[in-house]
């Protein structure tokens, strides 16, 4: 018989503490390896914000001198910006989402490091940009809603809650007594000067009050200074709110800096006649009554008819490049076309006919656009800012598209430019110019630049469809649908539109989340 022998138990406990020394040993290792991948992902991670920060900093460099920041122990001026606005204006890349937040996870313990900040820096006219773990020093404290202190602004509609919104922050700042700077914006609720009856004044800096469909508008009037808002990376200037809180803004560059130098405003202006096809004409029959501007502007949003000049393309194009990232903050539709309402006809030598009368070549048809705005009108001036007429929602198979798109971007309204601060030139007189108000930049006076206006004017002779544009001396004035001149795109940003900074100035704009 066998001897059968185990293990004695020297033997084990041997084995037991040779595993235990092997895991000692193992283990730190193992972790150690996972500890300096993590801290390799970190700097990666680190390395890219910094670099997309470097990035923000060359399109922003007029805007690296609001903070104090300590970087290596040397003080510098500087811009504190945090990874979430890095992200929201498209210069990096989030993790993902949670509940509508940006998620940008650090590696090496998985928090989200999404609303730390970054510091960006000019040194020998070059910038840089420095991350330090865990500052938050950027990063506002809730604002408290409206100028009131309540959930909505006058005549708003934005949500509740403590957001620092837009709309708000504009009346605030306009009411504000503590706020100021040389030539700053001020409520009022009594008129300087007469929109459309008069032009603006050289000194009238306001914030006004008028109707509009939705409610109550607050529009800026005269040589204003401080409306000026960066979104999707460009430069606009604040036209209004309106009665549903939303902010209509019109372009004023393309370059993410405000600045009214002449070789950046030349960005705004883009080229195209509002025609079918670059003709003078604006009708496709004749056996409509009145004028034929229902006819061209229907007509117009085909596809058929749309050509490359054409202004509804140059819309369509810069809502599908320039917005294509951003149309959820902008409310689409809503753009007053205002026709079908006619004012007055006027017949040239012995000629005499109504409005309701066929087209002929020696008759003007005035729209009533022009007739309110002109104070040709029996009640005379009525400028005004509820719509009478169509309202554009979509375009409709612009270009090839197949299926009928949102329209976010359209022109300014003839009425909104008089209570800016504009006149209109009346037909065979010379009109009342104004350079002193802020739809006229720089370039537009020095370059003789006008831009046309969604709004009609009049039906002319020999066939002759006119329609609004601002002048470069400042007046509005008519010019035909074929004749090739310039638009400022303008969009309206939906009443939640949150900002991150800015009181408004060139200097320090208003900053769309």
């Amino acid at each position: 018989m066998k001897n059968k022998k185990g293990f004695t138990l020297v033997e084990i406990l041997s084995t037991i503490v040779l595993i235990a020394l092997l895991l000692g040993l193992g283990v730190p290792g193992v972790m150690k390896i996972r500890e300096n991948m993590n801290k390799r992902a970190y700097n990666t991670k680190v390395d890219l914000i910094e670099q997309a920060a470097v990035l923000w900093g060359q399109d922003n460099k007029t805007r690296l001198q609001s903070d104090d920041c300590i970087i290596d122990g040397n003080e510098y001026k500087c811009k504190k910006i945090s990874i979430d606005n890095l992200i929201g204006d498209d210069y990096l890349e989030a993790d993902g989402k949670d509940g509508g937040k940006y998620i940008y996870n650090n590696p090496k313990d998985n928090s989200n490091i999404v609303n730390t900040c970054v510091f960006i820096y000019k040194k020998n006219n070059r910038v840089y940009s420095f991350y330090p773990e865990n500052d938050t020093s950027c990063i506002e404290e809730p604002s408290g809603g409206s100028p009131e202190g309540g959930g909505t602004p006058e005549g708003g509609g934005t949500p509740e809650g403590d957001a620092k919104y837009l709309n708000k922050t504009i009346i605030a700042n306009a009411k504000s007594t503590e706020l100021t700077y040389e030539n700053k914006t001020v409520y009022s609720d009594t008129l300087q000067s007469t929109p459309a009856e008069e032009i603006s004044g050289e000194d009238e800096r306001l914030l006004l009050e008028t109707e509009d469909d939705h409610g109550t508008s607050y529009y800026f009037r005269g040589n204003v200074i401080d409306n000026y808002v960066t979104f999707a990376n460009m430069c606009w200037r604040i036209v209004r709110i309106a009665g549903d809180g939303s902010t209509k803004l019109i372009l004023e560059d393309r370059y993410t800096t405000c600045n009214d130098t002449e070789t950046e405003t030349t960005s705004a202006v883009y080229t195209g006649n509002w025609s079918l096809n670059g003709g003078n004409y604006g009708y496709e029959e004749t056996n409509v009554e009145g004028p034929y501007y229902p006819e061209w502007i229907m007509n117009y949003l085909n596809p058929v008819t749309n050509n490359t000049s054409s202004m509804v393309k140059a819309f369509y194009d810069f809502q599908t490049t320039k917005l294509v990232h951003y149309t959820s903050k902008i409310k689409s539709g809503d753009w007053c076309l205002g026709d079908k309402a006619y004012g007055r006809s006027y017949s040239l030598g012995s000629y005499s006919y109504t409005y309701l009368e066929e087209y002929n070549y020696s008759i003007y048809m005035y729209y009533d656009a022009y007739t309110r705005l002109s104070g040709e009108n029996k009640d005379g001036y009525q400028p005004t800012l509820k719509c009478n007429g169509t309202k554009l929602q979509e375009f409709a198979n612009v270009s090839g598209v197949s299926s009928k798109a949102p329209m976010y971007v359209s022109a300014i309204t003839a009425d909104e430019i008089v209570y800016a601060g504009g006149k209109v030139d009346a037909i065979d007189t010379v009109g009342t110019g104004n350079s002193n108000y802020y739809l006229l930049n720089n370039y537009q006076k020095s370059n003789s630049i006008f831009f046309k206006a969604l709004s009609p004017s009049y039906f002319g002779p020999y066939g002759n469809d006119m329609v609004f544009y601002v002048h470069s001396d400042g007046r509005l004035d008519s010019c035909h649908l074929g004749y090739v001149g310039s638009f400022r795109p303008v969009v309206s940003l939906l009443s939640s539109a949150e900002i991150t900074e800015g009181i408004g100035t060139i200097e320090n704009p208003y900053v769309i989340k």
